[in-house]
């Protein structure tokens, strides 16, 4: 019996219940959004909705990481556009 194993990898990241549990997959609210979203604001969004479901507070010192990356880069673009 042969097993392929790229469908059967993706088949169980799609099955996590960490991201099975919204209506709406983070994966596909990024791809619907990727024009809008960069990579520091969908890795906050991943993992603030995956939190209570899989990393509790490790998520969350995550998506903080993130955030002070994300609020650090917005300083300097207004900064700069200030001068």
């Amino acid at each position: 019996m042969s097993v392929n194993i790229r469908t059967h990898k993706q088949s169980y990241v799609r099955e996590q219940p960490h991201y099975t549990a919204f209506k709406m997959q983070p994966i596909e609210f990024f791809r619907a959004n990727i024009k809008t979203l960069d990579f520091l604001q969908m890795c906050i969004i991943k993992y603030v909705c995956r939190f209570r479901l899989k990393g509790g507070l490790k998520d969350l010192d995550k998506a903080q990481h993130y955030l002070d990356m994300l609020r650090e880069d917005y300083i300097k673009e207004t900064q700069e556009a200030q001068k």
